[in-house]
This record gives structure tokens, C-alpha cells and sequence, in this order.
């Protein structure tokens, strides 16, 4: 009945076909609607595209990757002839596919609608998507006179992709930039590891006047955690108070990771317990906040509290939990936890929880046992596997073992610096100063260098 009453009195314009094809979404009439449309007769007895655009629409936002393709081809086999509304969602709908992407942007050309500004935009993000820059470029360079979605898309497909410089230069020439432009870059820099500079972005924005996003908050908050740079990531926190923005799951996630990261454990647990709503991504980084800082009780208390407050964990959250007891060496905690993700919550392991259940028994002494775990798993043996048993071996002093586990890596990673340099080590340890030597020599012949360590030191100016 509803369906019927949108179909008599909805206009046919942009807003109506908004609300329509947002109704039946989330209302979950999407499959009436569609059969009222036929039934009736409605959807093929018009000409107007109105009604298949508002289908194809609806079922795009649903994610259902077939339906939007199968009503366009129904569409034209109709002699219905799509307009400008028609092609966007379905290049949404082409986000998981490049070939038919491509195909809709031949027919949008066949068709006679490539000067769409709104077209253009989906065209350029949708390349944006598959890494192909230079055909997003392409698009962005046909707009006569290109608006503030259309850079914005530009700038989004070079940061996606790693072209800085290209973004950088983008934003330099754009003749308008909003919050968006300016988030864009912030989160470009960070997240291509340019930390310093999101840094700047972020302190330029707000010099302007300009009011960040969460967005744009997350992501720099996340650079300085990076970086290191604790007075940064303060001084963010600090605009964080002082506009009385709210702490959001995300928001504090990002600042419990962050001071994590740059040695402030404390300030991670007053983040964590201000904060009135907590998602399941906030647990993971404090308790993987306290597993760095070797809080293992503290980990696996937070764990349990997190069970209380009945959300179930993911990888993620066993990942710091494993870790957590390798460095508490609780050891039958540890397997206990590990048998349960798949017993108790159905996720199967990944390399990680793998290695970090190595560590856990190598941590503990457990050399043979650690061997023995990695012979029984179900999947083939990674490099980080065998790194975290050859670690193991190293802190023991056990050079059988370690012979069969750093042959193994290096036969997996023969580029992997830090293999070479442990394995030499743990020949040096025992007086075999003649194999690390030759390690150290096939490590030269075969180009591998070890990389240079450093140390960040955060200095405050003088007047």
C-alpha cells in the first residue's frame, strides 16, 4: 500500500527519486516495490527512466552487485533510454569490477552524457578505486570547468594511490578548498607516510578557520602516533578539549593508539575510561596498548571486561591478547585463549595469532613444543612463523633448532635483512664465528644491507 501511494503522488525529480529509493531501502520494501513495479505494469508501460533509475539506485545502496546491471540491461532492451541519474549508481555498482566499469563509461559516452560534472566525479573516483590514475586524470581534464567535488575526487584518487606529489600540486592549483580538500591531504600524508606533513596540513586548516572533520582528527591523531610525536598528538588532543568535541569510538581509539604508541600509558587509560561509548575497535587498542607495554594482566583483565560488556572479539583483539601473555609468559592462558577463537567465536587464525603463539612457547623455553605447533598447522608456514622461532632460538642459545628454522626463512625471505643478521648472531653466540661470517658474506654478495636504526628526539625551542 505504501509503495502504491509513493508511486501516485512522488514527482518526478531528483529529491523524489532520493527519498523513494532511500524509503525502500530502509524500510526493507526494496523486493515489494520492485514486484508492485511489475505486477502493475508501471515499470515498462513508461518511458521515463524515473522508475528503473529509483531501482537501480535502491539496489546499489543494498550492495546487491547483479540486480543494477540486470535492470539497466532490462532497461535498454525496453528501448528506455538512461539519463544522467541512471549512470552514477551504476558506476558505484562497478566498484568491485573493472571491466564492467569500464564498459558503463563507454556507454555513458555512446550515450552522449559525458559532460555530467556529477558523472564525471563517480568516473574519476571509480578509477581512483582500481589505481589507474592516469585514466582518472583523464576524466578530470575533459570537465571544462572542473567544481569542488570533481578536484576533490582527483585529489582522493592520487592520495589513495600514493601520488603525493601530484595531490600536493592539485591542491596547490585548486581555486577553492573545503574541509574535504583539506582532510584528503591530512589523510593522504598519513597514511603514505608523510606523518610530519599531515601534521602541518592539519595545523595550516585550522589556522585558516577552517573546523576538521573526525576524519581529519583520526588521521592525525593516527600520523603523530606514527611518528611518535607525542606534543603533537597532545597539542591535537588539547584542540580536541578546548572545542568540547565529543569523544567518539573512533575519535578515542585513535587517541588510546596513539599515546600508546608514543610511551604514555597512562594517558591511554584516562582516554579509555572517559569515554561513555565504547566499540569493539576501542578495546582492541587499549588492550593491544597494554600488551606493548608488558601490562599482560592488565590486557587480559581489560579482555574480560570486554567480554562483560557482551561484545565478542575478532582477530584483532586475539592478536593483542596473545601477545599479551607471550610477554607475561602465561603460557596454558595463552593456548587456552587460542583454542577459543575458533571453539568459541568461530575465527580462524591468522599468520599472526600463529606467531604469536611461537613466541609464546619459545618465550617460555618451549623450543621443541614451538617446533612441534608449527608442524601441525593447517596452513603453509610464513616468514614472520619461522622469524618468531628463530628469535626464540637466538634467546635460548639453541643452534640446531635455529639452523632448521633460519634456513626456512631465508628460503621464504632471502631479501629479509633481519633473518641474516639474527642467524649470524646466534652463530657468533655459540663460537661459530666462522658460518657468521660466511652468512654475513652471502648476505653481501646477494645485496641484502641491513637497515640503519634510528632514534627520534623531540626537542622544545627556547626563546
Amino acid at each position: 500500500m505504501v509503495c502504491h501511494l509513493l508511486l501516485q503522488e512522488t514527482p518526478r525529480n531528483i529529491r523524489s527519486f532520493l527519498q523513494l529509493s532511500q524509503f525502500c531501502r530502509i524500510c526493507d520494501q526494496l523486493s515489494q516495490f520492485h514486484c508492485v513495479l511489475i505486477t502493475t505494469g508501471l515499470l515498462y508501460r513508461s518511458k521515463d527512466p524515473f522508475l528503473w533509475n529509483t531501482l537501480i539506485h535502491a539496489y546499489t545502496l543494498q550492495q546487491c552487485s547483479k540486480n543494477p546491471f540486470i535492470l539497466f540491461t532490462q532497461m535498454l532492451k525496453n528501448q528506455i533510454h538512461p539519463d544522467k541519474f541512471t549512470f552514477p549508481s551504476l558506476i558505484k555498482a562497478s566498484s568491485t569490477s573493472k571491466p564492467i566499469g569500464r564498459t558503463i563509461h563507454g556507454l555513458i559516452i555512446k550515450h552522449g552524457l559525458p559532460s555530467d560534472d556529477f558523472i564525471h566525479s563517480c568516473l574519476i573516483q571509480f578509477y581512483g578505486i582500481f589505481a589507474e590514475t592516469d585514466d582518472a586524470r583523464q576524466v578530470f581534464v575533459q570537465i571544462s570547468e572542473p567544481d569542488k567535488v570533481s578536484h576533490n575526487a582527483m585529489l582522493d584518487a592520487y592520495c589513495k594511490n600514493g601520488k603525493m606529489a601530484s595531490a600536493r600540486q592539485l591542491f596547490v592549483e585548486m581555486p577553492w578548498r573545503d574541509v574535504v580538500s583539506w582532510t584528503t591531504m591530512v589523510n593522504g600524508c598519513a597514511k603514505n607516510g608523510h606523518c610530519r606533513e599531515a601534521f602541518d596540513f592539519f595545523k595550516s586548516m585550522v589556522d585558516m578557520g577552517l573546523s576538521p572533520h573526525e576524519a581529519t582528527l583520526v588521521s592525525v591523531i593516527s600520523a603523530c602516533g606514527s611518528l611518535g610525536a607525542a606534543n603533537e598528538g597532545k597539542s591535537v588532543h588539547g584542540y580536541v578539549i578546548r572545542r568540547s568535541i565529543m569523544i567518539t569510538p573512533f575519535l578515542g581509539t585513535s587517541l588510546i593508539d596513539m599515546y600508546g604508541k608514543c610511551g604514555f600509558l597512562n594517558s591511554a587509560i584516562i582516554v579509555f575510561g572517559s569515554m561513555q561509548l565504547k566499540q569493539l575497535c576501542t578495546w582492541n587498542a587499549m588492550i593491544t596498548t597494554f600488551a606493548a607495554h608488558d601490562c599482560g594482566n592488565e590486557a587480559m583483565s581489560t579482555y574480560n571486561d570486554m567480554l562483560k560488556a557482551g561484545l565478542e572479539p575478532n582477530g584483532i583483539t586475539f592478536v593483542g591478547v596473545l601477545t599479551a601473555c607471550a610477554r607475561a609468559g602465561c603460557v596454558e592462558l595463552g593456548i587456552k585463549y587460542f583454542d577459543s577463537m575458533h571453539k568459541e567465536f568461530n575465527i580462524s587464525p591468522w599468520t599472526e595469532h600463529y606467531s604469536c603463539m611461537v613466541n609464546l612457547l619459545g618465550a617460555a623455553g618451549l623450543l621443541q613444543e614451538a617446533s612441534e605447533f608449527i608442524r601441525r598447522m593447517p596452513v603453509d608456514v610464513e616468514g614472520s612463523v619461522w622469524g618468531a622461532l628463530l628469535g626464540a632460538c637466538r634467546l635460548h642459545g639453541e643452534l640446531g633448532l635455529a639452523e632448521s628454522a633460519g634456513q626456512r626463512l631465508l628460503g621464504l625471505e632471502p631479501e629479509r635483512s633481519g633473518a641474516y643478521v639474527v642467524f649470524s648472531n646466534i652463530y657468533s653466540g655459540c663460537g661459530r664465528w666462522q658460518e657468521a661470517v660466511e652468512l654475513r658474506e652471502v648476505m653481501a654478495d646477494k645485496g641484502v644491507k641491513k637497515l640503519a636504526g634510528c632514534s627520534w628526539v623531540s626537542t622544545t625551542p627556547t626563546s
